[in-house]
């Protein structure tokens, strides 16, 4: 049998943590300092406290997500994992309709990111875990952006500055009267004639300007 030996950096915790008679599970890559095998900062999965209890045999040599610990608040890695598997108990499935998921490509079934991320059965389920939680995000998003809109509908605002879509319909160079509306002079003086897409987009705006309604619109 080869020693190994097991070293802890900034981890006072462990002592208290890893007292005679605890039974637990080290994983982490095993390197050589003068001329003894060593792993530093390992993994550790306790199999057995300090009184003698067991853990859950199938909580036990699993993929581990690693949480950051606290020796100040005496908070470990695994207690983290003990909570947030308790949170994800308690808070049920975040359901999203199959139909969605199949038009959407939404990974998995409900709360399949948060399962895949923090209790993962094998390592290559990170991967689409972390896509369903991507998917979750930018859903959670665009229902938040979806209430406000809806709830801006009934809000009803001042007067709008008004364009006229028949002063788009005016050639290069063409004579306007002073009194004119600034659009119709500013294209009249203009070097170029608006081109489709210019005029079709001035008169979305145009409608946009007149409605009692907030505008939505990009701009480059």
């Amino acid at each position: 049998m080869i020693p190994l030996k097991v070293v802890f950096f900034n981890q006072a915790w462990r002592e208290r943590q890893l007292s005679p008679g605890v039974q637990a599970l080290f994983f982490a890559k095993v390197s050589e300092y003068k001329g003894q095998r060593q792993m530093t900062n390992p993994v550790v999965d306790v199999v057995v406290g300090a009184s003698g209890e067991e853990r859950d045999p199938s909580k036990v040599g699993r993929v581990v997500a690693i949480y950051p610990a606290s020796g100040k608040a005496g908070l470990t890695s695994w207690e983290m994992g003990g909570f947030i598997e308790e949170s994800l108990r308690r808070a049920g499935p975040f359901l999203i309709p199959q139909r969605e998921r199949t038009r959407r490509t939404a990974p998995g079934g409900s709360n399949a990111g948060l399962l895949g991320i923090h209790l993962p059965h094998e390592e290559s389920d990170k991967v689409p875990a972390r896509r369903r939680l991507a998917f979750d995000e930018f859903l959670r998003l665009q229902l938040l952006l979806a209430l406000r809109r809806q709830a801006r509908r009934s809000v009803v605002r001042g007067d709008s500055p008004s364009l006229d879509v028949a002063d788009l319909d005016v050639a290069v160079g063409e004579l306007v009267a002073p009194s004119s509306s600034l659009v119709r002079r500013f294209l009249a003086g203009h070097r170029y004639t608006l081109t489709s897409a210019q005029h079709r987009v001035l008169e979305e705006i145009s409608r946009d300007m007149s409605s009692s309604l907030p505008m939505h619109r990009l701009s480059r």
